[in-house]
């Protein structure tokens, strides 16, 4: 079936003894992100879905819930340069634009030369990537707002 998890707790292992924080997360999807500082302690820089429309983000000041509109597609959780606080990513309806969502106003970030098929944003780095339909491969730096590498596929002679 498509049943749906609940992510209830993360268990932080690594200590005596092992400690479980409450997450409760109600939809089942969850991103861990990249972020130099503002992350929660113990779980890091995490966003979960908790409802249809609304994410909850794990920061070091506590929970943030951040709406994203209806249609909009979320690819990771991340924390451009300061002053932005950490965010979700998303792809919008017409799977070209890439936004931001967080506490401060919606903006956007990057957008392709196509219909976008794939995307993520790294848990390590600020980057992101995606691939169209066409087969362009990017991967974009979320800190300097500019194209890191892309590929395009060759063309049949």
């Amino acid at each position: 079936g498509t049943g749906r998890a609940v992510i209830s707790r993360l268990k932080v292992l690594g200590e005596e003894p092992d400690r479980m924080i409450p997450i409760n997360a109600r939809q089942g999807e969850a991103y861990f992100g990249y972020s130099p500082s503002g992350a929660h302690p113990d779980a890091g820089l995490l966003a979960v879905r908790d409802k249809d429309l609304d994410w909850k983000l794990f920061l070091d000041t506590g929970v943030s819930v951040v709406p994203v509109p209806e249609g909009y597609r979320v690819v990771g959780v991340v924390q451009p340069p300061a002053p932005s606080p950490p965010g979700l990513v998303a792809l919008d309806p017409d799977r070209r634009g890439f936004h931001f969502f967080s506490s401060q106003s919606p903006r956007l970030l990057a957008v392709a030369s196509g219909p976008v098929v794939q995307a993520a944003a790294s848990h390590g780095q600020p980057v992101l990537g995606w691939l169209t339909k066409t087969g362009d491969f990017v991967l974009w730096d979320l800190m300097e707002q500019t194209m890191l590498y892309r590929s395009v596929p060759e063309v049949a002679s």
